[in-house]
């Protein structure tokens, strides 16, 4: 997750060193924090459904291969191209990660492919306000 994190939250302090290194445009390179977002949000259902053929194990494992091979592109990247290709690929694995991490106690849950394209499990645990009159954990025994 802290791989994630960086990622997602400290894309923003490496724009200007960018910008003044290969003289790309902070609108282009801000496509890239776009492509990774999206490919983090959108493929949620997919990811999913990984999980419910092969797995958490399995899922949280290739999402965290897929951050770290993120972080060596982006690390190593000197055309927007590659910035692009990379911050995809982080997404995917940001995505991934947290969909493998997510899936408990199932037989209290619809699968995990039936989940919202909502950024990544850490933060949809953020913004769901606990229940009023009792545990988040008894709001989950109705589902």
């Amino acid at each position: 997750m802290c791989m994630i994190a960086n990622m997602q939250y400290g894309r923003t302090f490496f724009v200007n060193p960018m910008q003044e290194r290969h003289g790309w445009d902070r609108a282009a390179i801000q496509i890239a924090f776009t492509l990774f977002v999206v490919t983090e949000t959108w493929l949620v259902p997919i990811e999913g459904w990984f999980v419910d053929k092969y797995g958490p194990r399995i899922v949280t494992l290739f999402g965290g291969l897929l951050c770290g091979i993120a972080w060596v592109m982006n690390s190593y990247a000197e055309s927007l191209t590659t910035l692009y290709i990379a911050a995809a690929i982080g997404g995917t694995g940001a995505g991934a990660a947290p969909s493998g991490v997510g899936r408990k106690a199932p037989e209290r849950r619809a699968p995990v492919r039936f989940r919202t394209g909502a950024p990544s499990s850490s933060e949809r645990a953020g913004r769901v306000p606990p229940p009023e009159g009792g545990s988040a954990f008894e709001a989950f025994e109705e589902c």
